[in-house]
């Protein structure tokens, strides 16, 4: 007695493993986005880059956030997908200054030094402040559009 071979395992693993990833990727609803953040070519040291999404269907998530890191790059996650408005919150640290410095007066006459290890240049340069303008999502100016996978969008403000 001989079986005959089912044909359904294989359609249906064709379906698995082809068509149902290329539907799902076709209707994501989120993106991921990444980049850069400067302001007049001077990278940010930190802060928060807001994503406001203007066409977003209710009850879903209309936000995402991303921290800037002391490179001036940024990644955010689960931004939701088609015309974005953006907006940057400064870290409150920058606006308070550079750090003080780490031997006291009192150390530095007995002769002690700080730490005798080269200093990360990203954070000792300068801070460079975010421009009031670009914090709020209606004057800053800066919009995407988003689609599902990864955007790259670097943030170039002006200081003027």
């Amino acid at each position: 007695m001989t079986r005959s071979k089912p044909r359904a395992l294989p359609v249906f693993v064709y379906l698995l493993v082809v068509v149902l990833p290329a539907a799902v990727a076709g209707c994501a609803k989120t993106g991921t986005v990444a980049g850069k953040v400067s302001v007049d070519g001077r990278p940010v040291r930190g802060g928060i880059v807001t994503f406001l999404g203007a066409d977003v269907e209710p009850g879903t998530q209309n936000s995402a956030t991303g921290t800037i890191q002391p490179d001036g790059t940024y990644e955010a996650n689960k931004v939701p997908v088609g015309p974005i408005k953006v907006s940057l919150m400064p870290d409150p640290a920058i606006r308070m200054g550079p750090p003080k410095d780490p031997v006291s007066p009192r150390d530095r006459e007995r002769g002690l030094a700080p730490n005798s290890k080269a200093a990360d240049p990203a954070t000792t340069a300068a801070p460079v402040p975010i421009p009031p303008k670009y914090t709020k999502f209606d004057t800053s100016g800066l919009t995407l559009t988003v689609h599902g996978g990864t955007n790259p969008f670097d943030i170039d403000m002006t200081s003027k």
